[in-house]
This record gives structure tokens, sequence and C-alpha cells, in this order.
């Protein structure tokens, strides 16, 4: 096994987060004097879209090591810093990015090697400004700092062109909450990296766009490996999905604040996404009584149109207990999240589609802020 492949193998068991967004990015393998060439160190470098690294550097790395500086030039791509620079200095720019990234992946778990840029004053900062603080630092100096120094960072061409500059931000903060998901869905989230990627995710992308991703991770997920009957109490052999795609359920709360437009937006994203999902059904359930009686069902094929019933009051954690005896591929809720939650996690991967701002739900289930 080659030292990228143990590295690999390394992140997909430790670091599902990173190891999500690596096996989504291009990685090309490259001599030291491609590298010099370019005026890298002959190690690692990105352009936020791939990451080349370089052969004859990975030999000399154990799988710590070696994971340690793929997830490096992830952390790069993650917090988009080719795109920050904004005429920076591009050696200090990139020693200030290292020195946030090499924080952020011993506060993960991370080994983080000799000799790599770690000092904890620089904790919680952001690269802007622990370039701010190394610059008053050298700016004083006789000699200007050498632009091609401590460089893994590589200009991508987009940052020239604000659309297209644009267009590979979505792209990132797409793999974001692909990632995000498939942390949780394998029990490996945590709060540090919800930290980490919240601003990013939830500043500019589109709730339409978060949620189809979303769902893309559970639909990866659920093709990778087949579930438990979780009726039976037994060990399981994991094995590959073969059979279709089971039901979608989206609980609609109609408890008097939901707009008819916010569900019609909702049912338009789920419409799109059957097409990725391919599931045999979509169950709707009006969540404002008891006995969850009020129900709509979609199969394969069939237009979404939804009719909203209801408008009393609404205790959430019925209608999520209802649903599990359809054994869902995923639960999406529609609410304004004024509502108590489950103790336990649901038994099914739950995204809340939140209708209000800074909504309180469980750590546990995937949320989506919906703006009409």
């Amino acid at each position: 096994m080659t030292p990228i492949q143990r590295a690999r193998s390394l992140m997909l068991i430790k670091h599902p987060f990173f190891a999500s967004i690596m096996m989504a990015t291009p990685m090309h393998e490259k001599p030291a004097a491609w590298f010099l060439e370019r005026g890298t160190f002959a190690t690692a470098c990105t352009d936020m879209k791939s990451i080349w690294w370089c052969t004859e550097f990975f030999a000399t790395l154990e799988g710590d090591q070696a994971m340690f500086v793929i997830a490096h030039e992830v952390m790069h791509i993650v917090l988009m810093h080719g795109l920050r620079r904004q005429g920076r200095n591009h050696s200090l720019w990139n020693i200030a990015g290292d020195y946030v990234i090499n924080y952020w992946l011993k506060k993960l778990g991370f080994e983080t090697p000799k000799g790599a840029l770690y000092d904890p004053r620089f904790a919680d900062l952001s690269a802007e400004r622990v370039y701010e603080l190394l610059f008053d630092g050298v700016k004083g100096a006789t000699k200007p700092l050498p632009d091609w120094i401590g460089k893994d960072l590589i200009e991508p061409a987009e940052a020239a062109n604000a659309a297209q500059c644009q267009e590979l931000e979505y792209e990132i903060k797409g793999k974001l909450a692909a990632a995000a998901n498939v942390a949780k869905l394998c029990g490996r989230g945590s709060a540090d990296i919800e930290r980490l990627i919240d601003a990013l995710i939830h500043s500019n992308v589109h709730w339409s766009e978060l949620l189809r991703n979303l769902l893309t991770a559970v639909k990866q997920n659920e093709d990778n490996w087949s579930r438990p009957n979780r009726r039976i109490r037994a060990a399981y052999f994991p094995h590959k999905r073969n059979e279709a795609a089971g039901e979608i359920v989206l609980i609609g709360d109609t408890s008097g604040s939901m707009s008819p437009n916010e569900l019609k937006m909702i049912g338009g994203v789920v419409d799109d996404v059957r097409e990725q999902l391919k599931p045999e059904r979509v169950r709707v359930i009006w969540a404002d009584d008891d006995a969850c009686l009020r129900e709509e069902v979609f199969e394969e094929g069939e237009p979404l149109e939804l009719h909203p019933k209801g408008g009393g009051g609404t205790d959430m954690r019925k209608p999520l207990q209802h649903v599990a005896q359809f054994d869902p591929i995923v639960v999406l809720m529609v609410t304004d999240c004024e509502t108590p939650w489950p103790d336990q996690p649901t038994p099914f991967p739950l995204v809340v589609c939140s209708t209000a701002s800074n909504s309180t739900v469980p750590t546990w289930a995937d949320y989506v802020e919906v703006k009409e």
C-alpha cells in the first residue's frame, strides 16, 4: 500500500469529514521537480480544486503524517484561502493560513508533525487577523519577505473572475455540506467541526442547494451499505444495497405558522431530488393532531402536489414517532421549530427545514434555514 493509500484509509476511519472532501477532490502525484518549478515546497499544494502531492516527500512519511499533510491541503480548500488573499503578500498569507489550519487540525485530533507552523496565540483567529499580526512583525524588516517562501497555495485561475470565483465558492460549500452530513451519519461529527463550517455553509449558499447536497449525501450512504432491520436486535454483515430506495417522508408543520408558499418551496426541492434518490414513494404527513391521520402519498413518477391541512398546535415528537414505521431513507421536517424534540436521535436521518431564523434543533439532526 502506498503512503497516499494509507493516508486515505486512515482518513476514512478516523476523520470521515475530511475523507469526504478528499474523495471529492482530484489528487495528482508529481515529482519534486514539478513543485520546485512552480516555486512551492516539494510536499503538497492545492489550487482550491485539486491537490498535488510529491512522490519523494510522501515516501518518507508514516500514515498519520501523510494524513495530516492531505488534511492540511483540504483545509486550505475548506477555508477558501485561495479566494480570500485580496492582494496580500502571497507568502505571508500562506503562512497565516497555515497557522489557522494547524491550530484546527490539532484541535480536531490530528498529530501535528515536528516543524509545522503552530502557535496557540493564534487560537480561533481568522487568517486575515493572523496576517495582520504577522505583517506587523515583519513590516519594519530591511528586506521584503520573498513571495515564494512557504507557498503550498496556488492562486486559482478563478481569482481574477468574480463570477467564476463565486461558482468555485458555491462548489466548495456544497462539498462542505455533504461532508458534514457524512460525518454525522458516521457518528463522527463534533461541535468543533460544526463550529468550523457553520458560518461558511450558511452564509451564501441558497437553502435549496444545501438541502440537495444533504439528500445526495444520504443517498450515497444508502448506496454504500445495507441498513439493518431495526426490528431485529442482532448482528448483521454490511453489503451493497441492490433494492430500490424506500420512502422519503416529509412532515409538514401545519400549526398555523406555516405559509403555503413555504411548503410549496420545500415540495419543489423534494420533487427535484426525487430524480437523484429514486424513492419508491414520497409520503407527506400533515402534523397538527395526535393521530397524524392527514396524509398524502405520491408514488414514483407522480407529480408532487401538496395540499396542507390543519391549523392547530403541534408536538413534533408525535409525527417523528409515527413515521418510523415506514422505515424512511430520510425524513424532512418543515417547521418553525416551536416544538419540543425527542430526547434520543431518530432511527432515520432527519433534516429540519426551519422557517425561523436561529432555531434550536437537536445536534443529531441536520438543519436548513428556509427563506422565501
